[in-house]
């Protein structure tokens, strides 16, 4: 959930409201993004559709740790999973893995 201002300002959810300048009375949109979540035995993998990251957890063997790819992973449109590993569809086609290289891992096209 992303909240704009009258002014189309994009309030991050580390803003409060008196120190964004929101007053009562003010009028805020709410612009709801599909959440995407997927998981391998021992590990979960969530980003907003479109989100500029992947949050992940859990086992680093099974894809609980994506920061080898973590710069890559912008624009996620679709997530999938096999026992181990992590796959991310991107807003541009191409395709970002991660997790055990065995089971699909680490790996960008």
């Amino acid at each position: 959930l992303r909240l704009v201002t009258a002014e189309g300002h994009l309030l991050t959810p580390k803003d409060s409201l008196e120190a964004a300048g929101i007053r009562d009375g003010d009028h805020l949109t709410a612009i709801y993004r599909k959440a995407l979540v997927s998981s391998t035995a021992r590990a979960f993998a969530l980003c907003c559709s479109g989100d500029d990251q992947i949050v992940t957890w859990g086992d680093g063997g099974y894809g609980g740790d994506s920061s080898q790819v973590q710069d890559l992973l912008r624009s996620a449109q679709q997530m999938q999973s096999s026992d181990r590993a992590f796959a991310a569809i991107l807003g541009d086609g191409s395709v970002v893995t991660w997790g055990d290289v065995d089971e699909g891992g680490a790996e960008s096209f």
